[in-house]
């Protein structure tokens, strides 16, 4: 099992790869028609991408010496008018030499194809598959691994797994940092279209956020992982706004960021899972390398023989301690499996 890890700063790379790091996902500003720059991808902030070109370039040259890849971000939808645009983004960074990329949209496959047979094909949980026949439909479109919902259970996942591994298909899995409470997938298809109904969701989100401020907060039915305010312009006043409620919403649950599905660690393993995503984009160097050396240290101890049945869960809670310096809470399990059995 691999451990995929995100980094939006070069200088990240050689001490992340010390750390056991597998493979490698970031994003990069696109360059349009007009020359602007924009972000092709589900992070449009920029200190959640590298800063372009010339730094995928350099950390394309770092990992080669390790023997190891970087899979590019750019799960968005394109318009007719972004589709030559995003191809000719994505056949540069194939130049580069990525090892793959992250796609949504699956029409992009035949170009891409075309432009590299070896660039691997990984489609982005925003375009999410939850059955077998999603599995082997993608399969024969020529997609190499599948990034499984969030929202899927670890049932599901084994049985997912059984058939992608018959078919010979990738599958990855979320790992550490998983917030969001709704299918994204669903949530940012207000992307793909432009003058429909999908243009009234970010309007939504930020009406609710409005009023939200005027009353004591309950709950985000859009989920906190949502930070993306589609294509309305906001002023700074919303922009504060905004960010207070965020801070409302992670201090009425301080375990919102810390479901860190370890203990399903043993179980993954189990389903024969190609890789776990630590999920990261923008978190800190600090904060990347404690995701990474706890889940190290689990998988260490999986492929030692020390981890079973009875202790997965304790030696689980136990790293957790030892590396976030906090005690693991039962609502820190993110599969409800997990939850179940502690909670038994």
């Amino acid at each position: 099992m691999k451990v995929l890890m995100p980094f939006n700063n070069v200088g990240e790379v050689k001490k992340l790869i010390e750390m056991g790091a597998d493979e490698f996902y970031c994003g990069v500003p696109f360059l349009n028609k007009n020359r602007k720059f924009f972000y092709f991808n589900a992070r449009v902030y920029s200190y959640a991408n590298l800063k372009g070109f010339e730094e995928l370039k350099e950390a394309v040259a770092i990992i080669a010496d390790y023997n190891k890849k970087i899979y590019l971000c750019a799960n968005r939808y394109p318009t007719m008018s972004d589709m030559q645009m995003l191809l000719d983004n994505i056949g540069a960074a194939i130049e580069i030499g990525i090892g793959g990329v992250i796609i949504a949209d699956h029409t992009l496959i035949p170009y891409i194809k075309k432009m590299s047979t070896s660039c691997k094909i990984i489609l982005s949980c925003l375009n999410p598959c939850f059955n077998t026949e999603a599995l082997k439909f993608f399969k024969s479109l020529s997609v190499d691994r599948i990034i499984l919902p969030r929202q899927l259970t670890l049932g599901e996942i084994a049985l997912l797994s059984e058939t992608a591994y018959h078919i010979k298909l990738e599958l990855e899995v979320f790992l550490t940092n998983i917030t969001c409470r709704n299918i994204n997938g669903h949530c940012l298809m207000c992307k793909a279209w432009k003058n429909s109904i999908f243009d009234l969701l970010p309007r939504l989100v930020k009406t609710a956020f409005r009023e939200s401020m005027k009353k004591k907060y309950t709950f985000n039915p859009f989920g906190v992982a949502c930070r993306d305010t589609g294509t309305l312009e906001i002023t700074a006043k919303e922009k504060n706004a905004y960010n207070i409620m965020l801070l409302k919403i992670f201090s009425l649950d301080k375990n919102i960021l810390r479901y860190c599905a370890l203990c399903s660690l043993y179980f993954l393993k189990k389903c024969n899972i190609t890789s776990v995503k630590i999920v990261g984009r923008g978190f800190t160097r600090q904060k990347k390398i404690q995701d990474l050396s706890a889940v190290g240290m689990y998988l260490n101890a999986i492929n030692d023989g020390i981890i079973n049945d009875d202790n997965c869960l304790e030696i689980g809670k136990r790293i957790y301690k030892n590396i976030y310096n906090r005690e693991c809470h039962i609502k820190e399990c993110f599969h409800y499996e997990v939850y179940q059995r502690r909670n038994s």
